[in-house]
């Protein structure tokens, strides 16, 4: 299974992915890469961060995971933080 798309309707989040699998949340994610978080769903105000303009996560994600597969999903028995690992 791979991650063909994310979209963001409102503040709804939508991660869509081969063989008709589909994740949304509405809630804080966050896509790390070595250790270190990549990008997140949090989008500072223009002013924030020294930033001239929103961060758009979306291509970010799609970039960063590219065609790799997923090769292990979890649930957090203590958070509920769901995990999804690229290979």
């Amino acid at each position: 299974m791979n991650l063909k798309s994310v979209e963001k309707r409102d503040y709804t989040w939508f991660f869509h992915f081969t063989d008709d699998v589909s994740v949304l949340t509405e809630q804080l994610w966050r896509l790390r890469h070595h250790g270190r978080i990549d990008v997140t769903a949090f989008r500072p105000r223009p002013s924030g961060f020294g930033l001239p303009a929103p961060l758009d996560a979306r291509p970010r994600v799609v970039s960063a995971v590219g065609d790799l597969p997923v090769t292990e999903t979890r649930i957090d028995a203590v958070t509920g933080d769901l995990f999804i690992a690229f290979l």
